[in-house]
């Protein structure tokens, strides 16, 4: 992986391919990822991501407002230019 930007404490890594890019927060010492990102981490499907991200917080094993974020994400799509927020999930919750 290598350094894409940076911006204060939060560092942008992503693979030459650009098919996985994490977000390293370094004041905090931990990175974030969306749920597709730990699908593939983990090599699941995302919705078991949902259900296991679901059950952690329904469990109080963890706060959402302590490990959850939320993120632009910019893409094209269909020649278009198409901005949507996700959520996005601490080490704590990887």
């Amino acid at each position: 992986m290598q350094r894409q930007k940076e911006d204060s404490s939060v560092v942008v890594f992503q693979a030459k391919s650009g098919a996985i890019e994490q977000r390293a927060d370094t004041s905090a010492e931990t990175i974030w990822a969306s749920q597709a990102e730990i699908a593939k981490i983990f090599n699941v499907g995302p919705q078991a991501i949902t259900k296991h991200i679901g059950n952690i917080y329904a469990e109080g094993e963890l706060v959402k407002p302590a490990t959850c974020s939320k993120m632009e994400q910019v893409r094209n799509e269909g020649g278009r230019t198409v901005r949507r927020l996700i959520e996005v999930y601490n080490l704590d919750v990887i």
